[in-house]
């Protein structure tokens, strides 16, 4: 006769937490952020040890202290992880003992690695109310799913993002975006199913903007570009996301309309309603011909240069502007 106590399966925090597949426990550095094995990007390593974190982070209250205490020694190895991993030297260090206990010619494979198509396309998340200044590089190997489910490669929760709501995929020399008819993803202010992407296109999907960009791309200097803007709703109807983020070169459109990176509610809210650029080194909004009109402190203006505390009325919402140096 079996013993039920016994028979049931060992209990795997990294399998229940993070979504780890069955293996070696703990896992090492790799595994535990999930990346391919001596992964040498450091923005991918930052990325998934940011992912991972946000991943496990709410389960920290859990009722039982056992489970707390396995909580905790995983994000502190998350933690490790992060530094040992964007560590030139220590890394170089954990790479050489890895390689030794696993028994893996880690020159062979980076070799064979670096003989495959290294990334050139990079996804910039410039606008929304989540992970701005996020920056993947796109691996030709690995198809990237976006969406609002934890295990997609870039996620973004909100509550217009679908789960899986667009795949890429590198293809014939292209990388192609493809989108579920169900979801509304807008490239360079068309809508899209299936396109091929152009550097430097933006791609707007879920309350989100995202830039296509080479890796290499010449960077403004940092006097060009305006400052981290946030714009905050502090009166006014609820919203899912009273605040919106972004970073050059961002535009956030505002209004009603599903497409809108921001999106207002209320009839006095227009369907395109206004619209915020930079401007050289700042940030400017401006009204597209609204019904209701935007007031800058007060007064309803075309456009206008806004500055940190400046306050928008757009509707029925006070919404006052952050610049962060």
């Amino acid at each position: 006769m079996s013993n039920k106590a016994t028979d049931r399966p060992a209990f795997d925090p990294y399998s229940e937490f993070l979504g780890l597949p069955p293996g070696p426990r703990p896992p090492h550095l790799y595994d535990l952020l999930g990346v391919e094995i001596f992964c040498a990007h450091r923005e991918r390593i930052e990325h998934a040890a940011r992912e991972q974190y946000r991943r496990i982070k709410p389960f920290q209250d859990h009722p039982e202290r056992s489970i707390r205490d396995e909580i905790q020694n995983i994000i502190t190895r998350v933690a490790n992880a992060r530094t040992v991993l964007t560590n030139p030297e220590q890394k170089a260090l954990y790479d050489e003992k890895l390689a030794e206990r696993l028994k893996i010619d880690r020159d062979a494979m980076l070799r064979e690695r670096t003989a495959a198509r290294a990334p050139e396309y990079a996804l910039i998340v410039v606008a929304g109310p989540a992970q701005v200044g996020t920056r993947l590089p796109l691996l030709p190997d690995n198809p990237l799913h976006i969406g609002s489910d934890p295990m997609c490669g870039l996620h973004l929760p909100g509550l217009r993002m679908q789960a899986k709501h667009v795949t890429l995929t590198f293809e014939n020399e292209a990388w192609r975006l493809r989108s579920p008819q169900a979801c509304i993803t807008v490239v360079n202010d068309q809508r899209v199913y299936d396109t091929t992407l152009d550097e430097g296109e933006a791609i707007d999907l879920g309350g989100y903007r995202l830039l296509f960009e080479r890796i290499d791309a010449k960077k403004p200097h940092p006097s060009s570009i305006p400052p981290p803007l946030s714009l905050i709703v502090r009166q006014g109807p609820s919203i899912p996301h009273p605040t919106i983020n972004a970073i050059a070169p961002a535009r956030i459109l505002i209004g009603t309309c599903e497409t809108a990176v921001w999106q207002l509610a209320g009839k006095q809210v227009s369907v395109h309603h206004a619209r915020v650029a930079p401007s050289g080194a700042l940030w400017e909004i401006t009204d597209l011909h609204s019904d209701t009109g935007t007031l800058h402190d007060g007064e309803k203006v075309r456009s206008a240069i806004l500055t940190h505390g400046d306050h928008l009325a757009i509707g029925r919402f006070d919404i006052q502007v952050s610049l962060r140096k």
